[in-house]
This record gives C-alpha cells, sequence and structure tokens, in this order.
C-alpha cells in the first residue's frame, strides 16, 4: 500500500490540482502515424495528415493508472478510434469528427480501456 504523500503527490505529477477543480491543462496536438499517437499528457487534440477519416488504433506511452482525454484537432479530418484493436478496448467504434466531441480513457498499463465519450 503506497503512503498517501506519494500518492498525492503523482496527482499532482499528472494533474494541475487547484482548490477548486481539476485542470488536464492546455492540450497539444498530436498527429496520427501508423494508426497511432504517443501521449505526452492527459490532454491532447488529434489530428491526421489527410483530410477524411484516419483510424487510431494505438496509444503509446502512459503508465498504468493515467486518464486521457482526447478529441479531434480538426472537423474537417474524422478521427476513427478503432475498438479491440491495437491496446484500445472501447465500448465500440468511435467517430471524432466535431471539434467538441471527446473520449476519455484509463490506461491499466497494457491497453487503453475507454470510460466515456461524447459525441457534440
Amino acid at each position: 500500500m503506497r503512503p498517501l504523500g506519494i500518492i498525492a503527490g503523482r496527482i499532482k505529477q499528472l494533474f494541475r490540482v487547484t482548490t477548486e477543480c481539476l485542470s488536464l491543462g492546455t492540450p497539444t496536438t498530436l498527429m496520427v502515424v501508423g494508426g497511432a499517437v504517443t501521449v505526452t499528457k492527459s490532454f491532447h487534440t488529434i489530428d491526421a495528415p489527410t483530410t477524411g477519416t484516419t483510424n487510431l488504433t494505438n496509444i503509446n506511452g502512459g503508465q498504468q493508472g493515467n486518464l486521457l482525454v482526447i478529441r479531434p484537432a480538426d472537423d474537417a479530418k474524422t478521427i476513427s478510434v478503432r475498438d479491440n484493436t491495437g491496446n484500445l478496448r472501447l465500448a465500440g467504434n468511435c467517430n471524432l469528427d466535431q471539434l467538441l466531441d471527446t473520449m476519455t480513457l484509463l490506461y491499466d498499463g497494457s491497453v487503453w480501456i475507454e470510460l466515456c465519450r461524447s459525441n457534440n
């Protein structure tokens, strides 16, 4: 069992915690290359090299217990997040095709598990 101080320190590393709310900070944009992106923080916009639909099948990086929120970088490009391919375990395929669409995932150390999605 981890001491509370170590857990609190890890939370502070992952998130900017204020007295009023949890903040994931400003997202950075990741480009899908070969069906994959590599996460560096907890909030990213996802972009594709061309217009149309690009499949996202694998998310590299992350540590066990990490939360990740993704959304599309451009509504002229559809990011199709694919279920049960690579290391993604979702409630079915998900097209992120509007700027306010989001997907939230949890990393268990080997796969990213969908917690929720929002089609906006």
